[in-house]
């Protein structure tokens, strides 16, 4: 035997849902009967023995036949909650996936510099190295200038005597101005390093004065 379903525009009190379940239904299905309370289409909350399928997604809640709630089940998500709650999900994933990415760039870094002085020695190291390469550079050039201005003065001569400078000079001269071309474009090169090394190495030392909880410098510091 089944409950009769009972419609009502408020919430009954429990006394008043205990007798009117003890009058529509027999007391041999008092401990096996559940009770769905949901809203319909018109507003009306009803309390049944089953719930149409339509308004699960809307949520409802399920009591004994005294009335107790023993659950209460949601409503389902919007397309739009499901939404956000996946682009939250992705946001977490993301900003966890960041975080692991620091933690691991701050160990290595501690691991590399035991403090801030320690990273400095190491960039002006560096920046001495770079240095020295651009000296040796400038003194290839002025070699190859002076080789030049040799060769240029050989060809002169034998223009003044009336002969053709000679493909072994011109090709010397093509192949210096070569090599001059290149040191310069190293020197450049170098120079650029020099600058991307202090970048780096700003970012390190700040980052180790932090992780030593250590005060921030200024820039012309």
């Amino acid at each position: 035997m089944q409950c009769q379903t009972v419609r009502s525009a408020q919430p009954y009190l429990l006394i008043a849902w205990v007798t009117v379940v003890g009058i529509v239904c027999p007391a041999s299905v008092f401990a096996e009967e559940l009770i769905y309370r949901y809203v319909d289409e018109n507003g009306y909350t009803v309390m049944d023995d089953r719930i149409p399928q339509q308004y699960v997604k809307k949520g409802y809640s399920v009591l004994n036949v005294y009335g107790v709630v023993v659950e209460i089940v949601a409503p389902a998500l919007t397309a739009e909650q499901l939404s956000l709650l996946e682009a939250g999900a992705r946001e977490k994933v993301k900003l966890e996936r960041e975080r692991a990415i620091i933690e691991a760039a701050d160990k290595q870094l501690l691991k590399t510099f035991a403090d801030p002085s320690d990273a400095e020695r190491a960039r002006n190291r560096q920046l001495e190295a770079l240095d020295i390469r651009i000296d040796i550079t400038n003194g290839s050039i002025k070699r190859l200038v002076i080789e030049k201005e040799s060769e240029n003065a050989h060809a002169a001569r034998l223009e003044r005597a009336g002969r053709a400078v000679t493909k072994e000079i011109l090709g010397s001269l093509e192949r210096i101005d070569r090599q001059i071309d290149n040191a310069y474009t190293l020197i450049e090169e170098k120079q650029r390093e020099k600058v991307q090394l202090r970048k780096a190495f700003a970012v390190d030392i700040r980052r180790l004065r932090e992780l030593r909880g250590m005060p921030a410098i200024s820039e012309a510091e």
